[in-house]
């Protein structure tokens, strides 16, 4: 197989695509995007943190960039000597 290896470049290139996803905006907080890993990502089942549910949509982004920044720091230490400032 390399199916999955497949799905996986069709899925990085076709999201490129005018109307694919339906929001430009969301290409500009994909993983890496600044050099970072993502922001931790919540489901109903877990203790969702209240900033992420006040809607002070301001405010959940920088929590969003602070979180991404720790877990990036964490995780892929060597990543932080590129990062750049969002």
């Amino acid at each position: 197989g390399g199916e999955i290896a497949a799905l996986a470049i069709i899925d990085a290139t076709v999201r490129n695509i005018e109307g694919v996803l339906g929001n430009k905006e969301s290409l500009k907080n994909e993983s890496f995007e600044h050099s970072l890993l993502e922001a931790p990502q919540f489901c109903k089942k877990g203790k969702i943190p209240n900033i992420l549910k006040s809607g002070n949509h301001p405010k959940i982004k920088l929590w969003q960039e602070e979180m991404a920044l720790l877990k990036t720091k964490y995780y892929r230490k060597d990543l932080i000597s590129s990062f750049h400032s969002f």
